[in-house]
């Protein structure tokens, strides 16, 4: 008889996450370990196998007590979930049939999606946009994913890829993305366009703030960037606002294709929390239409750094009770 036990995998360019869940959403176990990307795509899916292996240990369970497996991963995806077209974080990696790599190495049936959208339904089923059912989120870090769930199913679009909101374009003509297009979120809100800004901005030498903070350390980072703008640097507090009204003008968007009840802001710049949540929501405020009295309220994620390997496990249930995978 098999246990109601589900694996959740969250694949990314430095670590791997990984969870052995319940059907009611209780933690049994969970780990990290190093990715170690530069070893190539077989090396990284024997470090998954690993890491599945190592949360039933820590249960005390093998792996025909676990009903499945479900895996986020970095996309672009196929249109039928199964392959990783190409990763910008995982050198080597084109058209690898990850899905069966996993379900063949673990013998259980594997349920893969994009990592942000695996994010944005862990939030859903056990965090910030519990009980709700149409949400959206923004993962906030090195660059910006997300997710969209409409009527308690997420959105994957015709060709898998569907979530793609760092992409929203926000400022048409404006910063070359690494996507290709200009003006993308990403380019003005994640943490790496941030860093990036800020330490061109030192050495324009408009602040002697992050000036300082360079010279110091060699790098700037956004926990630097934030003390700057809490002791009143201005080129910091621009920066930051800009960011803010990017991510709110990104939020109207959402609001206005979705209409959802929340919009989870997620990721490593969550971390700022009233510093990023409350200009946010001034900003969406001022933005967004007077017309209706439809406005979703933007909160801050609850699940922390094992979101993504939760939302996996939850959507491989998802699938499974509708005999879907």
């Amino acid at each position: 008889m098999i246990d109601e036990l589900i694996i959740g995998l969250d694949l990314g360019g430095t670590f791997i996450k990984a969870v052995l869940i319940d059907r009611d959403g209780g933690l049994r176990s969970e780990t990290a370990i190093e990715t170690q990307a530069a070893q190539g795509p077989k090396h990284v899916i024997g470090r998954l196998y690993h890491a599945a292996r190592e949360v039933c240990d820590r249960a005390g369970c093998n792996m025909d007590a676990v009903l499945g497996v479900g895996l986020g991963s970095p996309g672009p995806l196929s249109a039928d979930l199964a392959v990783v077209v190409k990763s910008a974080n995982l050198p080597g990696w084109e058209h690898v049939p990850l899905r069966d790599h996993i379900a063949d190495l673990t013998g259980r049936p594997v349920a893969m999606t994009n990592d942000a959208n695996a994010a944005t339904y862990g939030e859903f089923w056990l965090g910030a946009g519990r009980g709700a059912k149409h949400i959206c989120m923004l993962t906030l870090g090195t660059g910006i994913g997300g997710g969209v769930i409409v009527g308690g199913e997420l959105l994957h679009g015709h060709f898998g890829n569907a979530g793609e909101l760092g992409h929203l374009i926000v400022a048409p003509g404006g910063t070359r993305c690494r996507c290709g297009q200009r003006g993308c979120l990403e380019t003005i809100a994640s943490s790496s366009y941030l860093v990036e800004h800020a330490t061109r901005e030192a050495r324009r030498g408009t602040s002697s703030a992050l000036a300082a903070v360079l010279d110091a350390q060699g790098e700037i980072d956004v926990p630097d960037l934030l003390r700057c703008v809490r002791q009143g640097d201005s080129t910091s507090q621009r920066l930051w606002a800009e960011a803010c009204a990017a991510i709110a003008a990104g939020c109207v968007l959402l609001h206005h294709a979705f209409n959802p009840q929340y919009i989870v802001l997620g990721g490593g710049m969550a971390a700022a929390r009233d510093a990023l949540l409350e200009p946010v929501r001034r900003e969406f405020a001022e933005q967004t239409w007077k017309l209706a009295d439809d406005k979703p309220e933007i909160v801050l994620a609850s699940l922390g750094g094992n979101a993504g390997a939760i939302g996996a496990a939850g959507w491989f249930l998802h699938l499974n009770d509708r005999n879907l995978v």
